[in-house]
């Protein structure tokens, strides 16, 4: 009688775990309803429209304070590696921020990078990569690959794993393509997609986004970015719409992605696309789930940190 007793309170907990697990967080909940009160999605799409460039200082005065970091320039750009306080071994993080190839790295960018470098206890260099209207793809493609050799050949030991969130993410999942196709000897050993831009078309998602209530995105923003970083291109080119590339040579690839995010039915597209070619991905859906929520310090941040952290460990039983 107690063991079925303890049976059925085993199966509760579990059953509670599972629901807490797939349900928003209230912290969660109430940042949506500020950012929607607030009216987020009307200032990011103003902000596009007039780029902010900050004339000095990349790096946040308080990122000195807290991390040890060295600073390069490539063809006048900055290139910023953050080094852990203990010593590290050789994985090396390349973080992409998104901002729609826009926008310029913001402070909830550089507050997941101080996570992360705290959580797995690696370098981490952030490119001050070329943005649009001043550059497109192709020339922001070229400066990266150049970058890219250039750690390649500081840290010839490092193993390097791209991380990249929205249009980040996007150019992180490209970039790894282009490394395949051009068979480039220092490939990198692992992706990490968080709430990644992968159609710049916006053919996949037509018709398919009109009951997600996404706080910070709209579909004429993309447009206008996707316009702006094309300069004309062909926006079905895997370098701008990384989910029309080849999958099956890529290292293994972490996917992070919220139900409530425009980008949704695009990462859903890619999982059905990467299963059909029995390549090595791996999904992370969060129900309820606004855009880059990993960008804030919410409970299913640390909860995606820790899957993170275990993805990169290579243990996928943990996961």
């Amino acid at each position: 009688m107690c063991k079925m007793v303890q049976n059925i309170v085993d199966i509760m907990f579990s059953f509670i775990a599972q629901l807490v697990s797939i349900m928003p967080s209230i912290q969660s909940r109430l940042l949506a309803q500020l950012f929607r009160l607030s009216g987020q999605k009307k200032r990011t799409r103003k902000r596009a429209h007039n780029p902010r460039r900050k004339p000095s200082g990349f790096v946040p005065k308080w990122i000195g304070k807290t991390t040890r970091f060295d600073q390069n320039y490539i063809d006048e750009r900055m290139v910023v590696t953050l080094h852990p306080q203990k010593t590290s071994g050789n994985t090396h993080i390349i973080f992409l921020h998104g901002g729609g190839y826009v926008l310029e790295i913001t402070s909830g960018h550089w507050w997941l990078i101080t996570k992360l470098i705290k959580e797995l206890n690696c370098r981490i260099t952030i490119p001050q990569y070329p943005l649009a209207p001043e550059s497109d793809y192709q020339n922001t493609h070229r400066w990266l690959g150049n970058t890219y050799q250039s750690l390649c050949h500081r840290y010839p030991e490092d193993q390097f794993i791209l991380i990249g969130d929205s249009a980040g993410g996007g150019l992180a999942l490209s970039f790894a393509q282009s490394l395949v196709e051009n068979r480039i000897s220092h490939q990198v050993q692992k992706i990490v997609l968080l709430s990644p831009w992968l159609d710049l078309s916006q053919g996949l998602s037509a018709g398919s986004t009109d009951k997600i209530d996404d706080y910070l995105l709209s579909p004429d923003f993309l447009d206008y970015c996707a316009s702006l970083y094309s300069k004309g291109g062909d926006l079905n080119s895997y370098l701008l719409s990384p989910i029309n590339g080849r999958f099956v040579k890529l290292p293994p690839v972490a996917v992070f992605f919220g139900s409530n995010e425009l980008f949704h039915p695009e990462c859903l597209h890619l999982q059905k696309l990467s299963q059909q070619v029995k390549a090595n991905f791996q999904f992370f859906e969060y129900r309820g789930m606004q855009h880059d929520w990993l960008l804030f310090p919410l409970p299913e941040t640390k909860r995606a940190i820790r899957q993170i952290k275990t993805f990169l460990a290579g243990n996928p039983e943990r996961l």
